[in-house]
């Protein structure tokens, strides 16, 4: 669906949160996330999890924060802001 809608931020968003989990693509899901973001178009509170969880593993304290920050401004539920994404070799 990306390489059908490139310009799709909602695929772009679902794309990246998903590639979060997967083991060697999380540099990748941090570009897509990092990109979206700094033109505020993620679409939803997970993917804004995704981001912060992504830039704490990549030691972002700053960023982790403004993500976390947006995240909880966009769900009802905000203990989703706090989750972690698993660093490949860990758990």
């Amino acid at each position: 669906m990306n390489e059908q809608k490139k310009d799709d931020p909602g695929i772009k968003t679902d794309l990246a949160e998903t590639l979060a989990h997967v083991d060697g693509r999380q540099g990748d899901a941090l570009k897509m996330l990092n990109e979206l973001a700094e033109k505020d178009l993620i679409t939803s509170a997970e993917g804004y999890a995704a981001l912060a969880s992504l830039r704490d593993n990549a030691g972002d304290q700053t960023g982790r924060q403004a993500a976390a920050t947006k995240c909880e401004a966009m769900t009802k539920t905000p203990a989703i802001c706090g989750a972690k994404v698993p660093v490949s070799g860990r758990s």
